[in-house]
């Protein structure tokens, strides 16, 4: 019943995992690219959690754990990584990310209330920016500054009252959606 610790994809979701029955053991699997540990019940992300797969894995679905902290230095460690799922979580805040990261879903944080100048910093590689049903009421300005490549922004189902101000250029695509559905006229800045 051992999977191999040469295997690249290990799906995982669905089966009652904590961090602590986790523990170390996925350090072993050395050539992991994809993890997913959705709908689990991991709700602090430690560094012993991922430790080993720093240089490894490209693509990593914790949605749907109820996660309310990320270690410091946890993700931002995985060099690799380029696709990560963070939506339907207790997140209260960005945590530090990875620098090569080209796809981030937060959806349904209902915590994140807001966006700073310093949410993306160094996230240069993002291309999709998926933020929908949280509590977003207020991006600061120079938010997305960073961001030379993103071409798609979502900000669905939030409590945003005005277009983000500047957006890339590079984004060929927003999505403003349901905003702020208890005012009499949504989005007055359009």
């Amino acid at each position: 019943n051992d999977i191999d610790v040469s295997t690249e994809k290990l799906e995982l979701a669905e089966n009652k995992l904590s961090a602590e029955s986790l523990g170390l053991k996925l350090q072993f699997y050395t050539n992991l690219k994809t993890l997913d540990l959705r709908d689990n019940f991991i709700t602090v992300i430690t560094e012993e959690l991922l430790q080993g797969l720093e240089s490894t894995l490209v693509s990593l679905d914790l949605s749907g754990n109820g996660i309310r902290r990320v270690e410091k230095n946890t993700l931002s460690s995985l060099k690799s990584l380029r696709y990560l799922k963070l939506s339907r979580n207790d997140l209260n805040g960005i945590p530090e990310l990875p620098e090569n990261l080209e796809m981030l879903d937060l959806s349904e944080n209902v915590k994140i209330s807001s966006l700073k100048a310093t949410s993306f910093l160094g996230l240069r590689k993002l291309r999709h920016l998926i933020i929908n049903d949280c509590s977003i009421y207020t991006i600061e300005e120079s938010c997305f500054s960073e961001q030379q490549v993103l071409s798609d922004l979502q900000l669905n189902g939030n409590s945003l009252y005005q277009i983000p101000l500047n957006l890339p250029p590079t984004l060929t695509s927003i999505s403003l959606q349901d905003n702020r559905k208890n005012l009499p006229n949504p989005l007055l800045m359009l």
